[in-house]
């Protein structure tokens, strides 16, 4: 006697498993990527200028540092994408920018800084963060600023 063979088939089951796993990666990385670039560019009122330019390509090579109006209450002034520094953190920090793009041949360092500062941040405060560069071998700075309108 011959055995018939069931024509039924039956039902396949894909694993999910991996792509849920997959998909919340994605979406731990896009949540730290979106925190890492609002970090970078802090609330600030920039100071207007008449001879401001905008900024055609945001520049990788750029470390951007943010100065407040006030510290925050641990003293903090200074705001980068690592985070709140105070002003001993931001020295050490500089140093290791500074050598990540170290030019032996011109005994300086390629690394550019943005400094985005604060209307009602003290000048003293810009000073420092320039000093600090400025012994770290750093010259390449710029201000970020506001375009003078006709307000």
């Amino acid at each position: 006697m011959k055995r018939r063979k069931s024509t039924k088939m039956e039902d396949v089951e894909m694993d999910m498993t991996p792509m849920i796993d997959v998909v919340f990666n994605l979406i731990i990385f896009f949540m730290l990527v979106t925190q890492m670039v609002t970090i970078e560019r802090a609330e600030l009122e920039l100071p207007r200028a008449d001879n401001a330019q905008e900024e055609e390509v945001e520049d990788k090579n750029q470390f951007i540092v943010n100065i407040h109006e006030k510290p925050d209450e641990e003293g903090r002034w200074i705001e980068t994408s690592l985070g709140k520094h105070t002003w001993a953190e931001l020295s050490q920090l500089l140093y290791e920018e500074a050598q990540a793009k170290f030019n032996e041949n011109e005994d300086v360092s390629d690394r550019q800084v943005l400094i985005r500062a604060d209307i009602k941040t003290p000048y003293r405060m810009v000073q420092r963060v320039m000093i600090e560069c400025s012994k770290q071998k750093i010259y390449k700075v710029s201000f970020a600023t506001k375009i003078q309108s006709d307000e």
